[in-house]
């Protein structure tokens, strides 16, 4: 009853969903499903163990209604667990450039795409992001994987110490305006390295034109390394540098005017002394310590 004519889709119907369809069992094979439309939104939500088997999904459609976003979610339920995708052909989240809100948590059990991943693709920035929220088990694969600035990732820690990573078996395309974020915790450590993007080798093209980190201890600096012999994209958990600036009025290492933003190292800390540093008292532990660099003697 939920569907035109009150027949549930079949393995050759395609779909057009406007409103809140939830996956809560086995469906499919169907056909292309396409979640909103040019005069509403539609909500797709895949919980408590959903599986949805398609030839291909395209969330958002041009000239979308504007205001509320389509939806995109594959969580769990209380006690439940979130859904399961896969697709013959191409997943398109963000199509034409349509508003997107999304979550993928860490519960889900994965998304095997056919044909190409397509997140936010060939747009520039809008407010629509999609978020993956802890490390997830499951695997989100496809055949390539392109993302543009018409969709923000949100790659989130929560409480621990991995993330979802995104991989393709061929090509991986980071457009210009692509744009993510990633949400650290204080329990993060230098080392806590993340691959966000595992793709074919020697097929990555482009690197991320808007990155934002918040959320991490002031103990670590993150950053993103970029691969393009394997493929991949990593995020990087590097211990922060305390340096000697010698600003303080005398040259004791205890003296947090001498370092660089008026902070002694801390246990977590490496340290360069650049200049004559005295230690007068019991220092430490602290990270490790660089004595002179190649423009200046310590």
């Amino acid at each position: 009853a939920n569907w035109s004519g009150d027949v549930a889709p079949g393995s050759a119907d395609d779909v057009l969903i406007t409103g809140g369809a939830y996956v809560t069992s086995t469906i499919g094979p169907v056909g292309n499903v396409v979640v909103g439309n040019a005069t509403a939104n539609g909500a797709l939500n895949l919980i408590s163990g959903g599986v949805l088997n398609a030839a291909s999904i395209n969330l958002g459609s041009a000239n979308n209604t504007p205001g509320y976003p389509n939806y995109f979610r594959s969580e769990r339920n209380t006690g439940g667990s979130g859904g399961k995708i896969t697709t013959t052909g191409d997943f398109i989240i963000g199509a034409n450039g349509a508003k997107i809100d999304g979550i993928y948590d860490y519960s889900s059990q994965g998304i095997t795409v056919g044909g190409a991943l397509k997140i936010g693709s060939g747009y520039t920035a809008s407010n629509s992001t999609l978020k993956f929220e802890g490390g997830g088990v499951y695997p989100i694969t496809s055949s390539s994987l392109v993302i543009g600035g018409g969709v923000q990732i949100v790659w989130d820690f929560l409480t621990g110490n991995s993330l979802q990573t995104l991989t393709s078996t061929g090509a991986v395309t980071l457009e210009s305006g692509s744009s993510i974020k990633i949400r650290g915790n204080a329990n993060l450590t230098a080392g806590n390295n993340c691959r966000l993007i595992n793709g074919g080798s020697a097929q990555l093209v482009g690197a991320f034109s808007n990155v934002t980190f918040e959320g991490f201890s002031s103990s670590v600096v993150p950053s993103l390394v970029y691969n393009s012999t394997d493929g991949d994209v990593w995020l990087v958990l590097s211990a922060r540098v305390i340096s000697w600036d010698g600003g303080g009025t005398d040259a004791a290492w205890s003296t947090a005017a001498n370092w660089s933003g008026d902070v002694a190292p801390g246990s977590a800390d490496d340290v360069l002394i650049t200049g004559g540093a005295y230690v007068t008292s019991t220092i430490g532990p602290v990270g490790n310590v660089v004595v002179g660099n190649a423009t200046a003697n310590g």
